[in-house]
């Protein structure tokens, strides 16, 4: 469904109803979420500041496409100060915020769309992700574990939550997280390797030599993958293995810093 679509049934029914769109879209990677109101329906002559918002709402998604965030996020405002509760233009902004690196503005857009809809998957990921920029990673743990219990079969909740684990040093729930990742999708290749990383850091060395090697076998030019395992060797005093790791890191990812 096109965004213009998509504006005019959300302000429509916003207008005749007072009810919450959905999203019209989530972060790269995030799980998508489609549920517009059931009677959300197209009014031949709607007021003129629901047409001046579906207008706005139009030429933002245009400017965002054309990645002009800034510009976008005026017209996302301008559709909000003329419907409060446009939830589509809160959720849109957010994600422009994102690109501009507004995580303050970003988390608050989507605290909104959650008093809105409070079982908004995307809103939820999207939050976590904006208190993950802003270092609180409990918080986002709490955000993407919110997510899960929406959506048990949220693969990407439980990959971003493994993530944010690591950063709280929490190695054995990212090994869960990332294990039922994997439980999901066994040809995720990310998946071994943050859970090869999150291994490393618990010092369980053969683990970790074991998912980097997985992960390899997946995505054989990723040459970062190499080099993790090539650290892994080093420190199991494999060092011939080690340098030949390192070696295929540099043929393959000329840029990266062994040092």
């Amino acid at each position: 469904m096109g965004f213009y679509v998509r504006a005019v049934l959300c302000v429509a029914a916003l207008w005749s109803a007072q009810v919450a769109c959905a999203q019209s879209g989530a972060i790269k990677g995030m799980e998508p979420v489609v549920s517009l109101a059931a009677n959300a329906v197209v009014i031949a002559n709607p007021p003129a500041h629901v047409v001046q918002a579906m207008n706005a709402f139009t030429q933002g998604n245009a400017k965002a496409k054309e990645n002009n965030f800034n510009g976008a996020i005026a017209d996302f405002s301008q559709a909000i100060a003329l419907v409060p509760n446009y939830v589509d233009a809160y959720f849109r902004r957010g994600r422009m915020r994102l690109e501009v690196q507004d995580y303050q503005g970003m988390l608050e857009d989507y605290t909104v769309v959650l008093r809105l809809q409070p079982n908004n998957i995307g809103a939820l990921n999207n939050r976590a992700t904006a208190k993950a920029k802003l270092n609180d990673f409990k918080g986002a743990v709490d955000d993407y574990t919110m997510a899960i219990a929406v959506d048990p079969n949220a693969s990407t909740a439980y990959f971003n939550r493994g993530n944010t684990r690591v950063e709280l040093k929490e190695y054995d729930g990212a090994i869960e997280d990332f294990t039922k990742v994997l439980s999901m999708k066994p040809l995720d290749a990310g998946a071994y390797n943050n859970r090869a990383n999150a291994k490393h850091l618990k010092h369980d060395f053969t683990g970790a030599l074991d998912d980097f090697s997985k992960a390899i076998a997946l995505r054989p030019n990723d040459g970062k993958s190499y080099f993790n395992r090539g650290k892994v060797k080093f420190e199991m005093r494999d060092f011939a293995g080690a340098r030949e790791d390192y070696k295929t890191a540099v043929r393959l990812n000329p840029r990266l810093n062994l040092y």
